[in-house]
């Protein structure tokens, strides 16, 4: 009796697919096709993968094929040129069918897929450790697993400059619309757009500020020329960087230090304290000096009055 209503992936494990009808999937050994072993047909039973050469959809077959430490690996290549295009890894387990996801090797990151790996447990059984590698012809997929996937864009964020805020996903035909100044062009060699700035777009246009908050800086010192230079001499020094302009006095430069300072400092006010004691001195002395005069002219005139 005809087995009906069987699964697609226990179909597969008894047939060749995903390689084609014919494939013998013998590995290649010392340069020739091995008589003793052939790929298990339960090993792989479906792949799908997407590449975005859509106009040049490649022939791919399985290069290479290890299995070491209960980890199965395959190597999918183009027919063509024999150049790796991705592979797909799987570890053993008691799942008798493991779907695994994979993207491209290098250049071909673009290429994504899935891969469904059989029962590793029935290959660990049956097939020893190994690297073994094969012709184009031994181990070709259906041409059905290779599709083309055309690159779009899924959505688009708007972003303010200065922050983190962003709008909505934007979807769909979404238009680039030249603001104030901008002028908007498609370069149909490189397939872009390019955004620049135009002074002649409406260049001249208030920018609807609050004027009490913002006002223009119309002259410079009464000069309003559209490029006004502001020029150093030999002790003046200009330095202009980035949103800044730094005027520096390269002449009148201090030569001393805080620690000459301070010395100089503590020197002056020990002479201040000195100069005061020398005024308090000098005004006593002067004090005594009268005193003297006046008590040497009281006693003259006292004994004159005896005589």
């Amino acid at each position: 009796m005809a087995i009906i209503n069987q699964g697609w992936l226990d179909q597969n494990s008894h047939r060749a697919y995903p390689f084609v009808e014919d494939a013998q999937l013998r590995p290649t050994i010392d340069g020739e096709k091995s008589a003793d072993y052939r790929f298990p047909s339960y090993l792989v039973l479906d792949l799908m993968m997407e590449t975005s050469s859509y106009d040049t959809v490649p022939s791919v077959y399985m290069s290479v094929f290890t299995f070491a430490t209960g980890v199965a690996t395959i190597v999918i290549a183009d027919a063509s040129t024999g150049e790796a295009l991705a592979s797909a890894s799987c570890v053993q387990s008691d799942e008798i069918y493991t779907p695994v996801n994979f993207s491209g090797i290098g250049k071909h990151d673009d290429i994504r897929g899935t891969v469904v790996f059989g029962n590793l447990n029935a290959l660990a059984e049956s097939f020893p450790d190994g690297i073994y590698r094969f012709e184009p012809d031994e181990t070709p997929f259906e041409a059905r697993c290779v599709r083309p996937s055309v690159p779009c864009v899924s959505g688009v964020f708007v972003t303010k400059a200065y922050g983190d805020e962003e709008s909505s996903r934007l979807r769909g035909d979404v238009a680039l619309i030249a603001g104030r100044n901008i002028k908007l062009e498609y370069d149909e060699s490189r397939n872009a757009i390019v955004i620049s700035a135009d002074s002649n777009y409406d260049f001249n246009e208030r920018c609807g500020c609050d004027e009490d908050k913002r006002d223009e800086i119309l002259t410079i010192n009464g000069v309003s020329a559209p490029n006004v230079e502001i020029e150093g001499d030999d002790c003046v020094g200009i330095e202009v960087t980035e949103g800044r302009i730094k005027i520096s006095d390269k002449c009148s430069k201090p030569c001393c230090g805080c620690a000459e300072l301070t010395f100089l400092n503590e020197k002056t006010n020990l002479l201040t304290t000195a100069l005061s004691k020398l005024d308090a001195f000098s005004s006593n002395l002067d004090m005594r000096l009268n005193n003297f005069v006046m008590n040497a002219l009281m006693s003259e005139r006292s004994s004159m009055n005896y005589v």
